[in-house]
Order: structure tokens, then C-alpha cells, then sequence
């Protein structure tokens, strides 16, 4: 069995994520991580004379998270917004990982609908001599794949 090359795994530091916001694009060049995971909603099911349960998929639930440097205020705003008005705010996001040392290529993923669970409002840290982050959780309701990676190849002997 042929193991991927070294060059081929994907390094996190390369891609770039974007929020599209009332139409307008803002790059999160200040991103330090992120993560979206899918996670299928599930019905037990259980019968007479089964021991084991059964399981229906029923839907899914996207979430994910965000630690960048505590930075931008439009997150912050936008709350604000939403306090004053009632109304809601929901964005996209696109988010690219593109490590061009490896053959895998360029996988974009768009994430739709997204939805803040929290806002940091300020925040002050005199025990650390690292710069201020700041952390939200969010959810989607839509995912599309624009690109994916390339597949992997078994090389020839």
C-alpha cells in the first residue's frame, strides 16, 4: 500500500475566508482558524425482541467556529442592528484552503445562511502579552462545494 506524499497533505495556514454581508465582502484576513462540521440529526427506533436500536436519518445541522484576532467591528454592529431592530442578520461565507505545494489542488466551500450565536462586545487581558482574539460559534442551513480537491492518485511504481 502506497502512502500520500509529504507534499501532498494540505497545510491549514493556506486558503482564506470571506463573509458576504448585505452583499458586501469582507475578507477575514485575521482569520486563525475555522471549522464547519455537518452533523446528521437522527430517530432511535426501537422494536420488541431488538436489542439493538435502530437509527433514521432525519436531517442535518451545520455549526462551526471562528477564532481570529479581535479586530472587526461588523459582527459587533450588526448586533447592534439586530438589537435595535429586531431583524435578524444572516451572511455566507466562502472559505478556500489552497496549499499550492501539494497536487491536491483547491477545495472552496460556501457556506449558506450562516448565523451568529454570539458577539463579543469588548474584552481586556492584562495577564497576556498576546494580542486579543476573539471566538464565535455560528450555524448554517446550506452548503455548496465549488471546487473540490483533487483525487488521490496512487503513483506508479
Amino acid at each position: 500500500m502506497a502512502a500520500i506524499k509529504g507534499k501532498n497533505t494540505i497545510s491549514g495556514k493556506e486558503g482564506l475566508a470571506i463573509v458576504i454581508i448585505d452583499n458586501i465582502q469582507y475578507e477575514l484576513f485575521y482569520l486563525k482558524s475555522f471549522e464547519a462540521t455537518l452533523e446528521k440529526q437522527k430517530s432511535e427506533i426501537k422494536r420488541v425482541g431488538r436489542r439493538f436500536a435502530s437509527h433514521k436519518s432525519t436531517g442535518v445541522t451545520g455549526t462551526g467556529s471562528v477564532v481570529m484576532d479581535y479586530y472587526t467591528p461588523v459582527f459587533k454592529n450588526k448586533m447592534i442592528e439586530y438589537i435595535n431592530t429586531g431583524v435578524d442578520f444572516y451572511f455566507d461565507m466562502i472559505v478556500k484552503v489552497s496549499d499550492p505545494a501539494s497536487d491536491a489542488g483547491t477545495e472552496t466551500v460556501v457556506l449558506k445562511d450562516c448565523n451568529l450565536d454570539q458577539v463579543m462586545v469588548s474584552k481586556l487581558d492584562g495577564d497576556s502579552d498576546d494580542p486579543l482574539e476573539d471566538n464565535f460559534d455560528f450555524t448554517f442551513e446550506g452548503i455548496e462545494y465549488e471546487t473540490s480537491f483533487n483525487e488521490y492518485k496512487k503513483p506508479n511504481a
